[in-house]
């Protein structure tokens, strides 16, 4: 297994979560802070603070961005949508899943 930081300079290891938007751009997210690494120069900014993306909380376990360009994230039990808008409440994964 390979750390992310040796793929991607300026990236840290032990990442918590990473996302690829539409141009190829990654996100990685380690505790309170997230790493914007720019696919087209190949070079990463950051740290800053995961709370100028609007995700909550910190520690997430995962990031994905959905088609519709929304971003969600999740925590536990829990997840997370936001928008260009702002933050949605939080909602409970199993009582958005159908059966």
């Amino acid at each position: 297994l390979r750390s992310i930081a040796k793929g991607f300079p300026g990236l840290p290891s032990n990442v918590d979560a990473v996302m690829v938007d539409g141009d190829g751009d990654i996100y990685a997210f380690k505790g309170s802070e997230y790493w914007l690494y720019f696919a087209d120069i190949k070079r990463a900014t950051g740290p800053r603070d995961i709370e100028n993306l609007g995700i909550v909380p910190e520690n997430v376990d995962a990031v994905v961005l959905r088609s519709d360009g929304r971003l969600m994230s999740f925590k536990g039990s829990n997840y997370y949508e936001w928008n260009n808008t702002g933050l949605y409440e939080k909602k409970q994964i199993c009582d958005s899943l159908e059966v």
